[in-house]
């Protein structure tokens, strides 16, 4: 879907995807770091840590859910509102990975 200037959907001007990323874990964001967001006036609650991925936009939508004998159930969701991707470092046995802010 496309959006208007005040972010709102433009109905009929696209359709939803879902793409699957990666096995991941979501974290709370610290106070700490929504402290440094909010000085440049973005609200962000969760950050995930996954393989590294170039193909990811700020903007997009993210869902991040477990799936169990129960079915699905939705841990967090939003928009990408940053996305920080490192190399060379361990993680969890990763040497690169990226870092999405929702």
């Amino acid at each position: 879907m496309f959006e208007n200037a005040q972010g709102d959907p433009i109905p009929d001007s696209g359709s939803v995807t879902s793409v699957f990323l990666c096995d991941c874990f979501l974290h709370d964001v610290s106070t700490q770091i929504r402290e440094g967001y909010a000085g440049k006036g973005i609200e962000v609650n969760y950050y995930v840590n996954i393989d590294r991925r170039d193909d990811l936009e700020i903007g997009q939508e993210i869902l991040v859910c477990e799936f169990d004998s129960n079915g699905m159930t939705v841990r967090g969701s939003g928009k990408i509102v940053d996305i920080q991707s490192t190399s060379g470092m361990q993680f969890g046995g990763v040497p690169e990975y990226t870092t999405i802010f929702i």
